[in-house]
């Protein structure tokens, strides 16, 4: 059996499956693994935002949504691209910027249209000075290379038939059509658009102004073991 003290529900448990990312369950409040250092990294968060009067989520999913209204109560609030309340962190609102304690952005960054510097700097514009982003996204390992999957292009249109292709024009004027394009859990807005390595996402981070805290490493006390990749960040907007 493997026995851990879950950071989300805080009680000792085991995980139901073998120890990955996505998986192994904790029986009590069914965190993955990946959820687990989220939480970890959100209850660090907290600690060094400890009079903190604003949460934000960019599109946290279900579960994440719970945790973080149970941690911060109405002092957080789930921000959406579709739906209200609204947040296109690659173009947010002035009415946001610097109001934000802590921010949660979790799985998304993979998933915005090139070139991806303008969400970080969206990330970095809508928190306080001294605020602390929760950072979760697929990357490599450091020394593998970033990659694009698409160059940056205006006009562009996620066809679904016959099959699912990405198209639009790139800045020459000239149209591309791209095929074998991967979903993460679904169509639509979970296409993915790059991966970066370790090296790459520190850079992006580092270059729209944040200075990098921790980035989450395996804790098998804390039920979060998995693969030296897609790791949990913690980065801060200087004070």
């Amino acid at each position: 059996m493997k026995f851990f003290i879950c950071p989300a529900c805080q009680l000792p448990t085991v995980a139901i499956g073998q120890f990955e990312r996505e998986r192994s369950v904790c029986r009590i409040c069914k965190s993955t693994a990946r959820e687990r250092a989220v939480a970890k990294a959100m209850r660090q968060a907290m600690v060094l935002c400890p009079n903190a009067e604003r949460v934000i989520g960019v599109s946290d999913g279900r579960w994440m949504a719970r945790f973080a209204t149970k941690l911060f109560g109405d002092r957080y609030s789930n921000h959406h691209y579709h739906q209200e309340p609204r947040l296109d962190i690659v173009e947010p609102d002035q009415s946001l910027f610097n109001s934000a304690d802590i921010v949660s952005c979790c799985e998304v960054l993979e998933h915005i249209e090139p070139p991806a510097n303008r969400a970080f700097v969206g990330l970095f514009n809508i928190l306080k000075p001294g605020g602390i982003a929760v950072l979760s996204v697929p990357h490599t390992r450091a020394g593998d290379a970033h990659a694009e999957h698409f160059p940056v292009m205006t006009n562009t249109k996620l066809e679904m038939e016959p099959s699912p292709t990405w198209t639009g024009y790139t800045p020459d004027g000239k149209f591309h059509s791209f095929g074998d394009l991967i979903f993460h859990g679904g169509l639509g807005s979970t296409l993915e658009f790059r991966m970066y390595s370790e090296d790459s996402f520190r850079r992006h981070l580092e270059d729209a102004g944040f200075t990098i805290i921790e980035v989450l490493t395996n804790d098998r006390l804390h039920g979060i073991v998995w693969g030296p990749w897609s790791r949990v960040w913690l980065a801060q907007k200087p004070a």
